[in-house]
């Protein structure tokens, strides 16, 4: 039996969420229905993309993901079905799915199929729920949907993506390195995800061991001594920052039981530095 995921910005106090999955239901009632998330801040690709990049990996191959955020279509941002790792992913093209891949995907069709209801305005039930349906019992995307080619998308430009840049003594050798990152996200218990990834991390380190990491949002107020490990796990005074990769092997600033987010003014797209020196 084949599963279909579910993430939206719906909430859960209307009956956005029933609707749907009262649909797939009456598609097919062997379907299996998964939520992944139903309150993904309203019309936010970057928060969508990146709770499903988290999760989807973890499904089986042939899983479907419904993307209801930002879902309406226009002549430039049609609906399409994508195929990527084994898994198909449904949704419109309105630029998410180069904040959800790290490459062109394999496959993607625009959906030819003709709405039933007013896919205009909830495509996540009148459209969505056919296309998934079709896609989770085996169907061939040839049978519903034409190819399609991405214009005017550049998969090549990774906003979410950190690098490292060395500094360097007046004779070339290197003095130093930063890694320039950013918030991309923050969950519910307050911990502000990064885009620095591991492998950078400990590229630079391997070069320069000590480090120390700098959020501009909260160092000029703090006066405590230099953020400057990484732990293993959740550790720590409840009053001190800590860091740590989870398994998405992204850096992490959390607070022992509390709200990184709210103690050091983490918002997305606030500034992380690390510094690394000898």
């Amino acid at each position: 039996m084949s599963i279909v995921t579910l993430l939206s910005d719906w909430g859960l106090s209307d009956y956005y969420v029933a609707a749907v999955k009262g649909r797939l239901y009456s598609e097919w009632p062997e379907v299996r229905i998964i939520d992944i998330s139903h309150l993904i801040p309203k019309f936010n690709i970057s928060a969508a993309a990146h709770v499903l990049k988290q999760a989807y990996p973890h499904f089986p191959p042939g899983s479907v993901h419904c993307i209801g955020v930002n879902d309406i279509a226009s002549e430039k941002h049609p609906h399409v079905m994508v195929r990527e790792n084994g898994h198909y992913f449904i949704g419109a093209d309105n630029g998410i799915f180069p904040l959800l891949f790290d490459r062109k995907p394999e496959l993607a069709w625009r959906i030819a199929l003709p709405s039933d209801g007013q896919a205009e305005t909830f495509p996540s039930l009148n459209l969505f729920p056919l296309a998934a349906v079709h896609l989770a019992r085996g169907g061939d995307p040839e049978e519903i949907g034409e190819t399609y080619d991405w214009p005017g998308q550049d998969f090549n430009v990774r906003s979410n993506v950190s690098f490292i840049e060395y500094d360097y003594a007046p004779n070339g050798m290197k003095t130093g390195a930063r890694i320039n990152g950013r918030i991309i996200y923050t969950d519910s218990y307050g911990n502000g995800v990064t885009n620095i990834g591991r492998t950078l991390v400990e590229q630079a380190a391997a070069e320069f061991p000590r480090f120390e990491i700098r959020l501009r949002s909260y160092d000029a107020h703090r006066g405590k001594k230099p953020f400057d490990k990484i732990s293993r796990t959740y550790d720590g005074d409840t009053a001190d920052l800590c860091a740590l990769f989870l398994d998405n092997r992204l850096l992490e600033i959390s607070l022992v039981r509390a709200s990184a987010a709210q103690l050091a003014n983490l918002k997305v797209n606030s500034s992380v530095t690390i510094h690394f020196k000898s």
